[in-house]
């Protein structure tokens, strides 16, 4: 009796150190962690991660986020020629703070299962193997590089008071060529991001555990999703 207690008390242990694995194993070891969850596909932690994980940063970060809503609402303001009146800017400005954090969740979750969806397709014309379960679970368990991105974001935005910190290729060429921001090639610049690319490189392992294809399918699906995203992109990321 005593030993089954102690199975008991013993088991949650081992599911908690398990589940922390897979959330360290994506950063340290994808391929091999990706083959884990590929056999043995979780929705639940990654449905949270993809819908809350960028709402609780914005939520921690409120003052800076509600300052690039406000900018953001200014911007587009300008560009219509839109008057509001002194006593609603505040109202305008509130409804677009709440609608964004909303939206934010709302979005997260349409673009995950719309990867997902481009990524099962894909595959399936190169005759790849896996249910849609698997690839949503492979797909959403890569966005623990994306809360990685958020989490150092969140340190570094205390030091510099600017949301996000820039890690893509953008970053650099304003340095040289300041002009360039505003136009699309600076949007499309914007999209290759270290953390973007290391997400993509973690869906890589993670479809090719689910497909069962070769390397070269894989990274060419791979490649022409990321690719596809950058471009959809570009216009709204020129300005950021």
């Amino acid at each position: 009796m005593e030993h089954m207690k102690t199975k008991d008390i013993a088991e949650p242990a081992i599911k908690r150190t398990k589940f922390f694995g897979r959330i360290l194993g994506v950063i340290t070891s994808p391929q091999k962690t990706m083959e884990e969850i590929a056999g043995n596909p979780r929705t639940l932690f990654p449905f949270f991660l993809v819908a809350f994980g960028a709402l609780i940063f914005y939520a921690v970060r409120l003052p800076l986020y509600k300052e690039m809503i406000n900018r953001s609402i200014e911007l587009q303001l300008q560009d219509t020629g839109t008057q509001v009146a002194g006593g609603q800017e505040g109202f305008v400005q509130a409804v677009g703070v709440a609608g964004g954090l909303i939206g934010t969740s709302i979005t997260s979750v349409v673009i995950w299962l719309i990867t997902t969806l481009a990524f099962f397709l894909l595959i399936k014309v190169f005759k790849g193997e896996g249910t849609f379960k698997q690839y949503v679970s492979v797909i959403g368990y890569s966005y623990i590089i994306n809360a990685l991105y958020l989490a150092i974001s969140l340190c570094v935005s205390f030091f510099t008071d600017s949301l996000f910190f820039d890690s893509s290729v953008a970053g650099i060429v304003d340095i040289f060529v300041p002009d360039l921001k505003g136009k699309f090639v600076y949007g499309f610049l914007r999209g290759f991001d270290l953390f973007g690319i290391w997400q993509y490189a973690v869906m890589g392992f993670g479809v090719a555990a689910v497909s069962k294809i070769g390397w070269k399918k894989v990274w060419l699906a791979t490649s022409v999703i990321f690719l596809g995203f950058i471009l959809l992109n570009a216009g709204n990321m020129s300005n950021m």
